[in-house]
């Protein structure tokens, strides 16, 4: 039988590609994504990014940031943790301050990410008050990752 592929389904199986490291399979079903006209829907979008960041294809992964009509903060997490963890702290850092202007609000991952940045690039005190700030004016409680990343 021919099942039909949805957003659910594409959103199910980028996980596995993204955790595989497998870019060749995720490039495949963005192919299919996009035959299946789906490509603008935010979950499927989410998966996109998430997947090309963490294979380690940021300029896949910007695309289809810079693609999207609608950004949640999953969007905006998946763009600066990609960035941070593949050395390029100090565009994690803009895309935040980018982040902060479009009201939308930055969670723990995004401190993640955040502070993860600041380690990569070396900005120990900016790091602190990015820390300073998650805590006093989003009031976001840190949890273990957050003190792992100011080292």
């Amino acid at each position: 039988t021919d099942a039909k592929l949805d957003s659910h389904t594409f959103a199910s199986i980028l996980p596995a590609c993204a955790s595989l490291a497998a870019l060749d399979q995720g490039k495949g079903i963005h192919e299919d994504i996009i035959r299946s006209g789906l490509q603008s829907c935010v979950t499927v979008e989410n998966s996109l990014l998430d997947m090309y960041a963490k294979c380690g294809s940021l300029e896949d992964a910007r695309k289809v940031f810079n693609r999207m009509t609608t950004r949640d903060v999953v969007s905006w997490n998946a763009m600066i943790v990609g960035y941070a963890i593949h050395g390029c702290g100090k565009e994690a850092l803009q895309l935040f301050e980018q982040m902060k202007h479009t009201g939308t609000g930055p969670d723990h991952v995004t401190f993640i990410g955040v502070l993860s940045a600041t380690c990569h690039a070396g900005l120990v005190d900016d790091g602190w008050q990015y820390f300073d700030s998650m805590v006093e004016d989003y009031h976001i409680t840190p949890v273990m990752e957050h003190y792992c990343c100011m080292g």
